[in-house]
Parts: C-alpha cells; structure tokens; sequence
C-alpha cells in the first residue's frame, strides 16, 4: 500500500469512527431506533416511508409505524460499552504509525444458539412486561456472533400487526442491499 492510499484509507477510518461516535450519542438514539424499525421493515418486506417512522413516542414506545408501537431494545454482550469502543478506536487511530497498526486479528464469530437469543431479549425487555400493547423488536449487536437467519420474527399477539404475525417463523430477507438496511434514503 502506498503512502498515499494509506493516508486516505486512514482518513476515512478515522472519519467513519468519528461518525460512529456521533450516531451512538445519547442526542441521535430517536434516529438509531429508527434506523431498526427501517431494516425491519425492509427484511420483512414491508413499504413504507420515513414519514410513517414515528418518533418521540410516549413511553415505552419508541417507534410508531403502520400501526406497529415498536419498543426498540438493543442486545450487547453484558460488559460491551460500544460508545466507549468507538471513543477508544478513535485515540487508537491517532497513534497509529503503519498499516499494520490498522488492523485487528480476525476472529471466527460464533453461532448463537436460539435459546439464548430468547433469553437475551427476554432479559432485555423484564422491565417493558407490563406493557403487553407493545411491539418489542431486539437489535443484537454482540461481537463475534452471528445469528439463525430464522430469527426475524419469535412470536406476536393477536393484536400484533398483520405484517408481524406473518413473519412469524420464516426467514425474511425481501431487501437485497444489506449495506442499505439502515440507511433513509436506500
């Protein structure tokens, strides 16, 4: 790798992790719940716009959606602080004298087993049980795992929306450009 290419290479990781750090702040969770509702959405097929992503909801409701009251709760490992990671990449990038100083060893990710999946936003959710009118949709987001592509939808009410109801137990990968699951204009 040239000088060059390598500068540019570290100026967009830089710019990138910077940016991680903005968009995991307290100001832009609105925006990251959102963002889920949105890849949902999209995985399960369903059309919508940005105006139907309804946010500020009252409590617990954090997206409200085609008739879906979405309770967003994101799953990290117990000791993960990903704002913190990304604040630490950040400084880490600033001492960075070569290429090699980019890189991080690679790690093969572990399957998750379903039962610990359930469990996990089961565990995230205790404190929402006694709001059974909401649509509790869990965003893993664990280091080094990786998921059963079956795991979109574990369950819904009979006043869950027909859109959740029929995703129950299939895969559902309708959007075709995961890199634009998240993104408002895709």
């Amino acid at each position: 790798m040239g000088q060059r290419a390598y500068d540019q290479y570290l100026e967009r990781r830089y710019r990138e992790t910077k940016e991680s750090i903005d968009f995991f702040s307290d100001q832009n969770k609105a925006e990251r719940e959102r963002c889920i509702v949105r890849a949902f959405f999209r995985c399960l097929g369903v059309s919508f716009t940005e105006k139907d992503l309804q946010v500020n909801q009252l409590e617990p409701i954090d997206v409200a959606a085609l008739g879906g009251r979405f309770q967003v709760t994101e799953v990290l490992a117990p000791s993960r602080r990903r704002h913190q990671q990304y604040k630490e990449r950040l400084e880490s990038l600033n001492k960075v004298s070569s290429v090699n100083g980019l890189f991080e060893p690679w790690q093969n990710p572990k399957p998750v087993p379903w039962g610990d999946l359930v469990e996990w936003v089961l565990r995230r959710l205790s404190n929402k049980t006694a709001h059974g009118d909401i649509d509790a949709l869990g965003y893993i987001n664990r280091d080094q795992t990786f998921l059963d592509i079956n795991s979109v939808v574990m369950s819904a009410a009979d006043s869950a929306p027909a859109f959740i109801k029929n995703a129950i137990g299939s895969a559902q990968t309708a959007w075709t450009k995961p890199d634009g699951w998240f993104e408002p204009d895709a």
